[in-house]
């Protein structure tokens, strides 16, 4: 059964094919102006909601207790084809691991499916686990806890395996003292834990610095100082790791050292700006998230390494202490972001391969 919901927001095409994404100004309505019947992004929708309907190839119909609810519509190619983005759900609650996107075209024609699996889903949908030993369950897997989202009662598909599951965000340090945040699914009847991925990906930095310098930056005024934080694409900003966002009287940053955080943050703004840039050029998506925005970074981690963490970009060091900035490694971190933002897990097929082609990740 299908649910149809507002497209809320636009993002990437979840198909291992890769993904193009437009501003959601697309999907508006015709002006008054314009020929009477539907639009070629409506004809596809339509053309997409039918097969979901219909269970049409890999997508499974089910039963009145099971719902695909339209989440995303995103052009894909420029070839008037259009990705459809579905969620799953069981008797109301959540499927991870159920996801499914069409691939239909303005004719509406449909193109291609993808479900994340074939499983007509079928279990118990009432815990015996409480929801309270399950979010004390998930903690333990973390070495250090600095807080845990209210576990959610799901259904974890994986391998076509269902389970009715709590899944629990646990934030902390790992026992390497390196940031996480696990997703962990405590099986809901017999309170074990059945899986668990990390929303915090770690990419390895090589390179020092872009070039050539000076470089050009979008930075902003606050006050009677400049910051750096980027306006155009709200969310961006770089701060010292160990002190807040960098602000000086003169808008010239840094200082061409790899060692100095300030000179670090002004490749962290040059690349993820250069990455934003592109999205747009190439792909056609409107920012980093989908919706015109990014994310903020901090540079000055005393860990060889640099992270995303579901919300920040962090950048450590290489072993001669020059701060790891640039554009493989920044824009790695930020592609990470894009999987998070972007229909389907982050632990799909389809995220692995959609990270190295937005990334330039070695």
């Amino acid at each position: 059964m299908l649910r149809k919901t507002a497209v809320a927001g636009i993002s990437s095409l979840a198909l291992t094919l890769g993904g193009v994404v437009v501003p959601a100004s697309l999907a508006a309505a015709a002006p008054a102006s314009a020929p009477a019947g539907p639009s070629p992004v409506a004809r596809a929708v339509a053309a997409a909601d039918r097969a979901v309907s219909s269970g049409l190839d890999t997508l499974v119909a089910g039963g009145p207790e099971e719902r695909y609810d339209r989440r995303d519509v995103t052009p894909w190619g420029g070839k008037d084809l259009y990705s459809v983005a579905y969620e799953r759900t069981y008797h109301g609650l959540p499927v991870v691991g159920g996801d499914a996107v069409v691939l239909a075209d303005g004719e509406g024609r449909v193109r291609a499916v993808r479900s994340a699996t074939e499983a007509t889903i079928a279990v118990p949908t009432t815990a015996r686990v409480k929801a309270g030993r399950a979010e004390r369950t998930s903690r333990a897997g973390v070495a250090t806890v600095t807080g845990s989202d209210a576990p959610r009662l799901v259904v974890r598909v994986r391998n076509d395996v269902q389970t009715l599951a709590w899944e629990t965000v646990v934030a902390g340090t790992t026992k390497e003292r390196r940031p996480t945040r696990l997703h962990v699914f405590v099986d809901a009847r017999s309170g074990k834990v059945v899986d668990s991925y990390d929303e915090v990906r770690a990419g390895t930095g090589r390179s020092e610095w872009n070039g050539p310098s000076p470089l050009t930056i979008d930075t902003s005024r606050s006050g009677t100082n400049y910051v750096l934080r980027d306006t155009t694409r709200p969310g961006l900003q770089c701060s010292d790791y160990s002190g807040g966002l960098f602000t000086k009287a003169t808008d010239d940053w840094g200082t061409g050292s790899a060692s100095s955080k300030e000179t670090g943050c002004v490749d962290v703004m040059f690349a993820a700006q250069k990455q934003s840039d592109m999205l747009r050029d190439w792909l056609g998506r409107n920012g980093h998230n989908g919706n015109g925005g990014s994310w903020p970074a901090k540079v000055g981690l005393n860990d060889l390494n640099a992270y995303w963490d579901g919300s920040t970009v962090t950048i450590g060091r290489n072993t001669a202490n020059k701060w790891i900035a640039g554009v493989d490694v920044v824009a790695h971190e930020f592609g990470h972001g894009l999987d998070s933002f972007t229909p389907a897990a982050p632990t799909t097929r389809a995220a692995w391969a959609r990270r190295p082609a937005t990334s330039w990740a070695p």
